[in-house]
C-alpha cells in the first residue's frame, strides 16, 4: 500500500479523492437521485420477461421434467392403488 501511495499514480489518485465532489458543476440529470434508476414495477417486468425468455429457450427441458414428474406421480398412484387392493383383500 505504501509503495502504491509513493508512486505518482497513487499520489494523483489520492489527491483526486481527497477533494470533495462539486455537484454544482454537473448536469442535474447526470446523477440519479433514487436508489435505483428504474421503478420496482419495471424491474419486476424485466425479471419476468427474462425468466420467460429462458423458459422458451429451454422448453424441451421443462416439458421433459413435467412429463417425468407426471409419470412418477401416475406410477405412485398405481402402486398405491395396488397396495390398497391387496390390503383390502
Amino acid at each position: 500500500m505504501e509503495a502504491f501511495q509513493s508512486f505518482h499514480v497513487g499520489r494523483k489518485l489520492g489527491d483526486e479523492l481527497s477533494t470533495p465532489f462539486d455537484k454544482s458543476k454537473n448536469h442535474p440529470a447526470a446523477l440519479t437521485t433514487k436508489r435505483f434508476g428504474v421503478g420496482v414495477k419495471d424491474l419486476l417486468k424485466a425479471c419476468i420477461l427474462r425468466e420467460y425468455l429462458l423458459m422458451k429457450r429451454n422448453s424441451f427441458v421443462y416439458i421433459f421434467k413435467v412429463s417425468q414428474v407426471n409419470t412418477y406421480f401416475m406410477l405412485f398412484q398405481f402402486v398405491l392403488a395396488m397396495n390398497c387392493l391387496i390390503y383390502l383383500n
